[in-house]
């Protein structure tokens, strides 16, 4: 997110460096300098409105969480219409405007939702690791509990399964598969 955020505030000056003189077209448009600013406005509401639309999924509050997903498809349309346009300008003119602007809108709409579903399916697989990653200590509390008690239990005779063995048995299996969630939920975020 804070990679996407730099971009996103850089962009809309990508145009600066290049040459107002050239005359080099760039998908119809008369140089470099123009196409990305055009560009460069629409890329920075796209990648808004991404981190919008991904942290709009870790909200508590139903109508905030609401609220913001539906402005985040709003924005992401808005984007990604502004983004299909810099890339087809040149060939507005082969459409019917009506047709064009049609399915314009109705292609960002679309790629819009699909994005923010995504996102979403993507934050729901963060936050099952997130509450893994939570109840794990409560999980190393209770097995060091059981394990503690299990020293303290009283084994003299041999023939009989006491409680302290079928601890000392499941404790130590608890202990690894602890270890192996600890490991599986550390290579997951990264």
């Amino acid at each position: 997110m804070t990679f996407g955020a730099i971009i996103a505030a850089i962009a809309p000056f990508l145009h600066v460096p290049f040459d107002r003189g050239s005359t080099e077209r760039i998908f119809g448009f008369k140089n470099a300098r123009i196409f990305l600013y055009s560009l460069g406005m629409p890329l920075t509401i796209w990648l808004g409105a991404l981190i919008m639309s991904f942290t709009a999924n870790f909200i508590e509050i139903r109508s905030v969480y609401k609220v913001q997903r539906y402005i985040s498809i709003v924005f992401l349309s808005v984007a990604f219409y502004y983004l299909l346009w810099t890339f087809t300008a040149s060939s507005t003119r082969d459409w019917n405007p009506i047709i064009y602007y049609t399915m314009a809108l109705g292609i960002s709409i679309s790629i819009a939702i699909l994005i923010n579903k995504y996102l979403k399916s993507i934050s729901e697989a963060s936050k099952k690791y997130y509450k893994i990653s939570d109840s794990i200590p409560l999980l190393d509390k209770r097995v060091k509990t059981v394990n503690d008690i299990a020293k303290i239990m009283p084994s003299d005779n041999k023939d009989i399964v006491t409680y302290k063995a079928m601890v000392d048995i499941t404790g130590d299996n608890l202990n690894d598969v602890i270890s192996e969630i600890k490991k599986g939920v550390a290579n997951e975020k990264k």
